[in-house]
């Protein structure tokens, strides 16, 4: 699970993997392609592919 938002998304991020699942925390702005691109490219780095 990717979370992106304007806001910090940290302890979601926490409460998934401390139920045993993935979990990878970004910030972005989806009306920026650079920080939409970047958020894909460390869901990638972090978990090999990305489904959405």
């Amino acid at each position: 699970m990717v979370l992106g938002d304007v806001v910090p998304t940290e302890a979601l991020a926490d409460e998934v993997k401390g139920r045993g699942g993935e979990a990878l925390s970004v910030h972005m702005d989806v009306t920026d392609g650079r920080s939409v691109a970047e958020a894909v490219e460390a869901a990638r780095e972090k978990f090999g592919t990305v489904h959405i």
